[in-house]
């Protein structure tokens, strides 16, 4: 699941891969901290 995950978010243009490490854009970084905040909320 994970790897679909970021499959996806790389496909957006969300994430760049670059020698193994995943790096977040920076206009990228408001749209995941919304997204890993609404996350967060369905931990029970």
């Amino acid at each position: 699941m994970l790897a679909a995950a970021l499959t996806m978010l790389e496909g957006c243009g969300f994430i760049d891969r670059r020698d193994g490490l995943y790096r977040v854009g920076g206009e990228s970084e408001d749209v995941l901290k919304y997204y890993a905040n609404s996350i967060s909320q369905w931990q029970t």
